[in-house]
């Protein structure tokens, strides 16, 4: 069976691209400087019905931590809900102690709430914050999540290959262990060595945008977002990896 190609996505033209390159999921998400957020009502049902992706869908109510409030956490709760609606087939979602450990008391309602509604349950990379990563992985298993986006609690994926080995081996069939961060077509065949199931890739460029026009007295962002380019998945980028990820 040929390794599951997930990548992150921000619009519906990502998906598109996405999937037309031969990943088989996405990682639905808004917000690509704080690194993903709960994207759209609107945005996830219409991914739904223009692709044939498996999606997940990001669980994150804002940037920053993910040490939540108790009105996050209603946030959160909402979410899964909403999605689960929308068609989604996973959420993604993470949750700390002030000492950086997994959240298990707070999380523990969440992931019962998505398998109540048939949702794979995905711990994302707020694991490569911890202190101690077996014992985060231990309490991730004991919340019965089914699969852990990891770098291996390094920048890159491709640098962290030793602990990824490490946690495959100690996850064993309980918890998949999918690798992500940096994940590119010229470092990809080192992970996909590890025999992982599937591989997290948010490989993505710049474009023009389309607009003719533009008044630069005006900009409807922080001044380091520029109105005049779009970030889009780089499906040439992403069929490559594909191609790789099809010979295991």
């Amino acid at each position: 069976m040929a390794v599951i190609v997930e990548v992150c996505s921000y619009s519906v033209e990502d998906c598109i691209r996405a999937q037309a390159a031969g990943a088989g999921r996405v990682e639905l998400c808004a917000d690509v400087f704080a690194g993903g957020t709960t994207p759209s009502i609107g945005l996830q049902q219409q991914v739904k019905a223009v692709t044939d992706l498996d999606v997940a869908v990001m669980i994150r109510p804002r940037g920053g931590d993910f040490v939540y409030s108790d009105d996050e956490l209603q946030i959160m709760a909402r979410d899964i809900t909403a999605a689960a609606r929308a068609g989604a087939d996973a959420v993604v979602f993470g949750l700390l102690t002030k000492e950086g450990r997994v959240d298990m008391d707070r999380a523990a309602p969440l992931v019962e709430q998505a398998k109540e509604h048939g949702l794979t349950t995905v711990f994302h990379r707020a694991f490569d914050v911890t202190p101690d990563a077996m014992e985060a992985l231990e309490a991730i298993i004991h919340l019965g999540m089914d699969r852990l986006l990891t770098s291996g609690q390094r920048k890159r994926a491709a640098e962290g290959l030793e602990p990824l080995e490490a946690l495959i081996g100690a996850a064993g069939s309980e918890l998949e262990i999918m690798p992500g961060g940096g994940v590119r077509s010229d470092n990809v065949d080192s992970i996909l060595a590890l025999n992982v199931r599937s591989i997290h890739t948010g490989r993505s460029r710049q474009i023009p945008s389309p607009m003719q026009w533009h008044n630069d007295e005006v900009s409807m962002g922080l001044p380091a977002f520029n109105d005049r380019e779009r970030r889009l998945v780089d499906d040439e980028e992403i069929r490559r990896i594909v191609s790789r990820a099809n010979r295991y």
